[in-house]
């Protein structure tokens, strides 16, 4: 058209996709000198949207943060974790803050509790250390009960438990004690 492009303005659009021009100056249809310069004022798309924080919130929480910000969630990672509660979101990425454009998705890793324990055998071991044993193992002690013996060696042993050592169980599972328990007469 024998004309010439001026400046080249980028303006964010939801409805224009980048790369496409927007406006012109002059408008098109105006008589202008043959080597004008037109300006132009081209789509640059959406604008981006800053990434909430959702680390520390439950995963719904997490979700409904995001898509009040026009993102989505993506990849779910699940990760055990002694200090975080379970479905509470551990970290994001991208991180809280980042610049990104909207609809896009955001990775969390979320907490799926504590790693599971395996019961010890605490069977012959004193009431008192078998409770250590079962505190160093993530577990604690249920309830205790007696078994009558004549035997003093067996006094204050455990005779038997439950759940059977070996037994894989969630962190903070209490295990059932039978101790041995001195009977005179």
């Amino acid at each position: 058209a024998g004309l010439t492009v001026g400046n080249v303005t980028p303006q964010t659009s939801s409805t224009v996709p980048a790369g496409t021009v927007i406006s012109q100056n002059p408008a098109a249809g105006a008589a202008v000198a043959l080597g004008s310069a037109v300006n132009l004022v081209v789509s640059s798309g959406p604008a981006p949207v800053t990434v909430p924080n959702v680390v520390g919130q439950t995963q719904s929480a997490a979700a409904t943060a995001l898509s009040n910000a026009g993102l989505t969630v993506g990849n779910v990672t699940p990760q055990t974790s002694s200090t975080v509660p379970a479905g509470t979101v551990i970290s994001q990425n991208p991180a809280a803050g980042a610049a990104v454009a909207r609809g896009s998705a955001v990775n969390l890793v979320v907490s799926s509790g504590p790693p599971p324990a395996t019961v010890p055998n605490v069977v012959g071991l004193s009431q008192q250390n078998a409770s250590t044993v079962l505190a160093g193992a993530g577990l604690t002690v249920g309830s205790i009960t007696y078994q009558g013996t004549t035997s003093s060696r067996l006094d204050g042993q455990v005779a038997r438990q439950n759940p059977a050592a070996g037994t894989t169980v969630a962190a903070g599972t209490s295990v059932d004690l039978i101790v041995y328990q001195l009977v005179i007469g």
